[in-house]
């Protein structure tokens, strides 16, 4: 992984559900499960993400290099 970004994304009845945007290194491999099952066993359940973006681009960020996370949420997948 080279960039990760944590967000929000709307749920139904929770409110929001955990989406993290993942930007790779060339060459990376790996599934969504494989990082689902790493990040289960350091946190609790909840903070699991239900939503995964790969990203073979920088992540986009604000001027002082915050992600932007409402693009993130709105990007079309995959990207």
């Amino acid at each position: 992984m080279a960039e990760v970004a944590v967000y929000g994304v709307p749920h139904p009845t929770l409110g929001e559900e955990v989406a993290v945007a993942v930007r790779v290194r060339p060459g990376a491999t790996g599934t969504i499960e494989e990082l689902q099952h790493h990040v289960a066993e350091r946190v609790a359940t909840f903070a699991v993400p239900t939503h995964v973006r790969f990203w073979t681009e920088p992540l986009p960020r604000t001027a002082t290099g915050k992600p932007l996370k409402r693009e993130l949420r709105d990007a079309p997948s995959p990207r």
